[in-house]
């Protein structure tokens, strides 16, 4: 009787296959690793610029519905429509806005008085419930950007005329500028910079800007 002989593999030839299965898998496991790593920095990076441009969206809407509204402040006397500074550590921009939402149909008045600032590192947006008399401690809070290096607002007065601030007389406090323009310096994206236009408020009479917010409220019962 013949007797087949099987050529097995030798115990080299073995711990030199799993040697190579190793390896690949290991560059593999390296492969998947990066894959996942690039994937969460476009991830983040995708979160981070949608952040970016829901702050510029957010300054885009609330400039571009600029009230032309006389204010009083919390003594009573009369205050500048807009006020702006950027020759301070402490940038800020304030003025008072018109078609506010109102969607859980609030009783209260479609304008909004706000304030952005910046203050470590962040852009924050404070807004109060009643224009006139924003008492102290009444604001309501919120960071719409973080990570930011520097903030800058610059008031068009005339033809290529940019100001750091914008501060008016007594008797001018119904002065607005040209145009708006906001920089902002990121950590991640660097420098960029928006231009808003201001709408002239020409032929407007300063005494019925007052008359808005209690003719237009909207909410109540029903």
């Amino acid at each position: 009787m013949n007797i087949k002989k099987t050529k097995a593999f030798s115990l080299t030839e073995v711990l030199v296959a799993l040697a190579i299965l190793g390896i690949v898998g290991l560059l593999a496991m390296e492969l998947f690793n990066g894959v996942q790593k690039t994937m969460k920095s476009n991830e983040e990076h995708i979160d981070r610029l949608r952040e970016v441009q829901l702050a510029i969206r957010q300054i885009e809407d609330d400039i571009q519905h600029l009230v032309y509204r006389e204010r009083r402040n919390e003594y009573g006397d009369k205050v500048a429509l807009l006020q702006g500074n950027s020759t301070t550590n402490n940038s800020f921009l304030e003025f008072t806005r018109t078609n506010w939402r109102n969607p859980a149909k609030l009783q209260r008045s479609n304008l909004q008085h706000l304030l952005y600032q910046f203050q470590d590192e962040e852009l924050i947006r404070k807004h109060w419930l009643y224009v006139d008399n924003a008492l102290e401690n009444q604001e309501l809070t919120r960071s719409i950007l973080k990570e930011v290096e520097e903030l800058e607002f610059e008031f068009l007065k005339g033809k290529d005329d940019w100001q750091k601030s914008w501060e008016t007389e007594q008797d001018n406090l119904m002065d607005m500028p040209k145009a708006i323009k906001v920089s902002l310096k990121l950590k991640d994206f660097g420098e960029i910079y928006r231009v808003f236009p201001i709408a002239s408020f020409e032929g407007a009479l300063p005494g019925n800007t007052g008359s808005e917010e209690n003719n237009d409220v909207s909410g109540g019962k029903g």
